[in-house]
C-alpha cells in the first residue's frame, strides 16, 4: 500500500477479496498486519488481508484484489466515473451537464472539483448539484452548448449528441 494512504487503515479492519478463480464473487476479509517499514525502492507497505471465514473459497496461492473502505461519506455527491472526460480546447477536466436553452437541451461543460473515488463512482465536491443531468454517453463527440436529446427518461444521467 502506497506510504499516502497507510494512515487510513489499522489492523482488523474490514476489507473485500476479489478472485478471478471466483467470479463476480466476493469474500469478506480483515486486515491481519501492517509492515511496520516500507520498502526501501517502492515506497509501499506489504498489507496482509485475510478472509474473514477461512472455509476454502479462496486457496493458497490463488491470487486476489483487495477493496478497503477508508472512507465513509453517506451524502456524498456521486457521479460515474465514465461521465468525467477532458475539454479538447481548454485541457480541462470536467463533465457535460444538460440544462435547458432558448432551443432545447444542450449540454454545458463545467468544471467541478472531485473527490474520493472508486472503480464506478467519483465524487463531486462542489461545481454540480443533486439532481444534475450529466451526459454519460457520447460526451467525446460534444462541444460546449451543443444540443443534445435525453435518450430515456427512466435512465437519468444519460444524454446523446442531438
Amino acid at each position: 500500500m502506497a506510504q499516502e494512504s497507510l494512515s487510513q487503515i489499522k489492523d482488523g479492519q474490514p476489507a473485500q477479496l476479489n478472485s478471478p478463480a471466483l467470479g463476480s464473487k466476493t469474500v469478506d476479509g480483515k486486515i491481519s498486519s501492517i509492515s511496520p517499514a516500507a520498502d526501501p525502492k517502492s515506497r509501499t507497505f506489504l498489507v496482509r488481508v485475510v478472509p474473514a471465514v477461512q472455509d476454502g473459497t479462496l486457496k493458497p496461492g490463488m491470487s486476489a484484489s483487495v477493496s478497503i473502505a477508508t472512507q465513509q461519506k453517506p451524502n456524498a455527491l456521486l457521479i460515474p466515473k465514465e461521465a468525467v472526460t477532458t475539454d479538447p480546447n481548454t485541457g480541462s477536466t470536467g463533465v457535460y451537464v444538460v440544462q435547458q436553452g432558448q432551443n432545447g437541451s444542450v449540454a454545458v461543460f463545467k468544471t467541478p472539483t472531485f473527490g474520493v473515488s472508486d472503480d464506478k463512482n467519483i465524487e463531486v465536491l462542489n461545481g454540480l448539484a443533486a439532481g444534475d443531468e450529466v451526459v454519460v454517453n457520447g460526451q467525446a463527440t460534444l462541444s460546449n452548448n451543443q444540443r443534445v436529446r435525453t435518450v430515456s427518461a427512466a435512465a437519468a444521467g444519460q444524454a446523446a449528441p442531438n
